[in-house]
């Protein structure tokens, strides 16, 4: 079997060949409970005297839901060596492990 020069990768060869495998191992369903590549908010809203705007949507690579619309965990692939890095909310709920 030929080995991979991880290095060499891109972020979405990084999501396909390594996170979402682990996510669906650690008992995510495929289809249910995660998105790939998805828009999490709309933007930070900016006031200035009557005028709003949004400013820039944000966008993550994995949201992990446990029911459908609630959202527990976001997931933001890097390429090496930073892989995955759980939210500060996922932390703040407890969350620890990719487990649903």
């Amino acid at each position: 079997m030929e080995t991979i020069d991880k290095k060499t990768l891109s972020e979405r060869d990084i999501c396909t060949k390594y996170i979402t495998p682990a996510i669906v191992q650690a008992g995510w369903n495929l289809f249910n409970q995660i998105q790939e590549e998805v828009t999490f908010t709309k933007g930070r809203v900016m006031v200035k005297g009557r005028l709003w705007s949004r400013g820039e949507s944000k966008r993550v690579d994995f949201l992990l839901s446990h029911k459908p619309n609630i959202p527990v965990a976001v997931i933001e692939a890097r390429s090496l060596p930073r892989i995955i890095t759980l939210t500060a909310a996922a932390k703040f709920h407890g969350i620890t492990s990719l487990s649903p």
